[in-house]
């Protein structure tokens, strides 16, 4: 049994099928295509360590490794609270799309992009 009720259960189905609850496609429904996330912190991390893994060809790759996973350690003990917000790029279209497409008031839109990102909990 669906922790939210055998309604919304079967309402997510029906969506999922075959799209009708939204007029026209989301953003990021394009196969392959993740457009929110392109210049993001976490991108960006990820694009640097893979140009350091791939491309590195000097004896000092291993030393920067080193920087890369102390700086990821860091992060993550860090008491800095990061925010979904601060994983969107400036331009992004969730927002958008939260407050249009799905009708939520700004405020709900507001606390939902303030909230907290635990990096533990992402992995």
């Amino acid at each position: 049994m669906p922790s939210a009720g055998t309604l919304p259960w079967v309402q997510g189905i029906i969506c999922n099928a075959n799209n009708p609850c939204f007029r026209y496609p989301t953003p990021g429904e394009a196969p392959g295509v993740v457009g929110n996330f392109n210049e993001s912190i976490v991108s960006r991390l990820f694009s640097d360590a893979q140009r350091l893994l791939l491309y590195s060809q000097k004896d000092t790759s291993m030393k920067d490794i080193h920087k890369v996973l102390g700086t990821l350690r860091q992060i993550e003990n860090s008491t800095s609270s990061l925010k979904l917000q601060d994983f969107l790029v400036d331009n992004e279209t969730f927002s958008g799309f939260l407050y249009h497409n799905l009708s939520l008031p700004r405020p709900t839109v507001d606390k939902m992009l303030g909230a907290g990102v635990s990096l533990r909990k992402v992995y």
